[in-house]
């Protein structure tokens, strides 16, 4: 069987961890506890986790060169591991998403997140997995990027952590049924209330 590569963006470092921009960081570090794995440094700007699971080989990996730059460590990990694109999810928040639903897609364009642009644009095609979860609480009175880097508020958390559990949920199907099977259980699901 293929390799699988869950790829959660996000930002390195404290300051970033509890932003909006990090839930993808959050879903893989939920798997990997799931897992009982640690993440440790690869041979690049990326952390990696590995386990074999329902007989697949699968990398869990978050790239420490910030969002926008989240490509490149994600090519050096396909190419390393020489992974077919269709093995590849990547998980990220999304703001054109409301906040508590999730999305899967087989491919399709970055929809402005620029951590899915980058990938998109090192890997050379838009047909990459990926599973974005919906961070838009309505009309916000800042900047997107101001508003992605600030911190969850305290009010949404728990939302936020139910978010990330069927996150984690998500990606779990698309390791052992596959894609379409988690795209139907997931994409049908009711988002959480906020």
């Amino acid at each position: 069987m293929d390799t699988i590569l869950i790829a959660g963006l996000g930002n390195p470092g404290p300051q970033y961890r509890g932003t909006w921009h990090n839930l993808g960081y959050r879903v893989v570090e939920g798997l990997a506890k799931e897992f009982n794995v640690d993440f440790r440094p690869g041979k690049g700007q990326y952390l990696l986790a590995e386990k074999r699971i329902a007989g697949r080989d699968v990398i869990l990996m978050k790239p420490t060169s910030y969002m926008n730059l989240s490509g490149q460590p994600v090519l050096q990990v396909v190419e390393k591991e020489d992974l077919f694109h269709e093995n590849i999810l990547v998980v990220c928040d999304d703001i054109n998403l409301p906040l508590g639903k999730i999305r899967l897609r087989s491919k399709g364009s970055d929809g402005g997140q620029k951590g899915l642009q980058s990938v998109i644009y090192y890997l050379g095609t838009e047909n990459v997995p990926r599973l974005r979860l919906g961070i838009s609480i309505g009309p916000v009175m800042m900047e997107i990027k101001d508003y992605v880097l600030s911190e969850v508020p305290d009010r949404f958390s728990l939302t936020v952590e139910e978010m990330v559990r069927q996150g984690v949920d998500a990606a779990l199907c698309f390791i052992t049924e596959g894609l379409a099977s988690a795209m139907t259980r997931f994409n049908a699901a009711v988002s959480v209330d906020s």
